[in-house]
């Protein structure tokens, strides 16, 4: 396969949810049945995040959790 992407809307949806809204994208993932995971949520793709935010399959809620990546680390 050598690095090439084969379908690119496979590129679009990769790591994404059922219950992620699409100013969410992913960027850390649990290994959890929960499937909690950790993104950018952004109004606009044009601009920078605002934020960084969990979401899971349990409450399906977007809860922040920092205000950039360097914080949340």
């Amino acid at each position: 396969m050598n690095g090439q992407v084969v379908d690119d809307g496979l590129m679009v949806t990769h790591w994404r949810y059922f219950y992620d809204p699409p100013e969410f994208q992913t960027i850390i993932v649990s290994t959890g049945k929960d499937h909690l995971h950790f993104g950018y949520f952004r109004d606009c793709p044009d601009e920078a995040p605002v934020f960084i935010a969990s979401n899971s399959n349990k409450d399906c809620k977007i809860n922040p959790v920092a205000p950039n990546i360097f914080i949340f680390i």
